[in-house]
């Protein structure tokens, strides 16, 4: 019989768990640890839920005081419900402040656009493209840091990740092409023809949607994010070998 770990500060339960009188065998106390105490260490706090959802809540509202085009009021409703909703989930399904960051994180390039980033070049390159490929990479770190305590195998959880970002990308892009013809106008933001065009007098907006170069786009990210994940994966191995040689004892030398 033990005190059940509060999930909102299981760190101060730490020391209770560990020097508690009622828990006279070992074995007890790394299995209670193994099952309880290592997984809430994991998840994320009230305070930093509260704070990554607060921020994205406070950018959505910067953006609807400072944006250039009242079509991304239609953008920021869609993503105050969407993470309103993703809130209430998170709350019932704990996660990583990591898996939390990067959720937060992800509509940020693309919502930047509001303050009229879409009429950018940078390099030569639009900032269009760069929202893909940004978008694509930042899916691949969510879902590789959502799916860290999965028990899949590493070519499947590698298999999952692709074919959801894939998905999603091609998702987004039926919600482009219909969104627009729904509302039946050009303009920018997610729910317009040719989003991701800038609107004005010198640049009209596009008549078409340009999937299949936001496709490469998200493949090219998709890759990026692939290489990334590969690379933290490398160093994260290395660090945990050097630091079980460091624990081993070392032999006395003979004379």
């Amino acid at each position: 019989m033990y005190h059940r770990i509060d999930k909102e500060s299981p760190e101060r339960y730490l020391k209770v768990l560990v020097s508690a009188r009622w828990l006279s065998s070992i074995e007890a106390n790394r299995a209670i640890f193994k099952k309880e105490l290592f997984p809430l260490c994991m998840y994320a706090t009230e305070r930093q839920i509260v704070l990554r959802f607060g921020a994205f809540a406070l950018f959505l509202f910067v953006i609807g005081l400072f944006t250039n085009s009242n079509d991304w009021w239609l953008d920021i409703a869609f993503f105050a419900l969407l993470y309103g909703v993703l809130w209430l989930l998170v709350k019932r399904f704990p996660q990583s402040p990591t898996t939390l960051t990067w959720l937060v994180i992800l509509p940020v390039p693309h919502l930047l656009g509001g303050f009229g980033l879409y009429s950018w070049s940078v390099g030569g390159v639009s900032w269009d493209v760069y929202v893909h490929i940004l978008d694509a990479f930042n899916g691949v770190l969510l879902l590789h840091s959502f799916l860290t305590t999965s028990a899949l195998k590493v070519w499947r959880r590698a298999l999952a990740i692709i074919l959801v970002v894939l998905l999603a990308g091609a998702l987004l892009e039926a919600v482009e092409e219909y969104g627009g013809v729904a509302l039946a106008r050009n303009g920018e933001g997610l729910f317009y023809r040719g989003p991701g065009d800038y609107c004005s007098n010198e640049h009209p907006c596009s008549t078409s949607i340009d999937t299949v170069k936001d496709t490469y786009d998200n493949i090219l990210g998709l890759a990026l994010g692939v290489l990334a994940v590969v690379y933290l994966t490398a160093v994260q191995r290395a660090a945990g070998r050097g630091a079980r040689r460091s624990r081993r004892p070392r032999r006395p030398r003979q004379r």
